[in-house]
């Protein structure tokens, strides 16, 4: 993913920035998501 990430960004640094912002959020989302269903289940 970050190779994936680099490639675009050698050609159109702009839209790699606005994939990698995209992929952080998406990875918050899934942490609180992990945390949440943790929780739940008593083991956080």
């Amino acid at each position: 993913m970050v190779v994936g990430v680099a490639v675009v960004a050698w050609k159109a640094p702009v839209v790699a920035a606005g994939l990698t912002a995209v992929l952080v959020g998406l990875a918050l989302v899934a942490r609180g998501a992990i945390q949440s269903v943790m929780g739940v289940f008593g083991m956080a």
